[in-house]
């Protein structure tokens, strides 16, 4: 998983602004529809092309920025490892997924940057299941960047630390989650801006097309 945060931080070059807006199960509805609002969100990210050819739904737009697994192993190894968890949980949960996925890399600066808090899917959405697995080594609690869940029964939100090796799983389309701001702790009190790159996280996402 080190292997996998050294090769998070050297794609930071190629990662664009996360952008808000609608998808449809075949891709983003429209492009105008996409677009960056940095009061919802301040994330950075790069869709994950897969060797292997499985799940190319956010990719459909040549705008949209990718990484190939296939130069970067260690990521690949990781991508191929949640996505068995996620079939796992999906025929578990008895949920209906086709044996695709989509695969994000995302990146929260430790200068405040921060996800309000929203839900992945709609009904008009391919996505079921969401898997983040945390890419961040030395993470201690002053670097903030948390994931917090709403839980449903108790409507209580529940703080998920992105620690190196953290992997959580939620419904797409029912839980309301946000990422907390990411920091980095300064020598004689206060924040700034975290000289490793930030926080990483690596998100899969088992979706049905149908």
């Amino acid at each position: 998983l080190r292997g996998c945060h050294a090769e998070a931080a050297a794609a930071r070059a190629g990662m664009r602004p996360g952008r808000i807006g609608r998808r449809f199960s075949g891709g983003f509805a429209a492009v105008a529809e996409a677009e960056e609002d940095v009061a919802k969100r301040s994330d950075e990210l790069v869709w994950l092309d897969d060797a292997g050819g499985v799940g190319t739904f956010e990719h459909a737009s040549p705008s949209k920025p990718r990484l190939s697994t296939s130069s970067c192993p260690n990521l690949a190894c990781a991508q191929t490892a949640v996505r068995h968890v996620g079939f796992a949980l999906a025929e578990r949960l008895s949920l209906q997924v086709d044996g695709f996925t989509d695969s994000m890399l995302a990146r929260y600066a430790g200068d405040g940057a921060f996800y309000a808090p929203h839900v992945d899917a709609d009904a008009a959405d391919a996505r079921r299941l969401t898997l983040v697995l945390y890419l961040n080594p030395g993470w201690v609690e002053e670097h903030g960047g948390c994931l917090h869940i709403l839980d449903p029964t108790v409507f209580e939100w529940q703080r998920m630390p992105p620690k190196l090796g953290t992997l959580v799983a939620f419904s797409s389309a029912e839980i309301l989650h946000q990422v907390r701001p990411s920091f980095a702790p300064r020598r004689g009190g206060g924040l700034v801006a975290r000289r490793d790159g930030g926080g990483y996280a690596l998100t899969v996402w088992m979706v049905c097309r149908v």
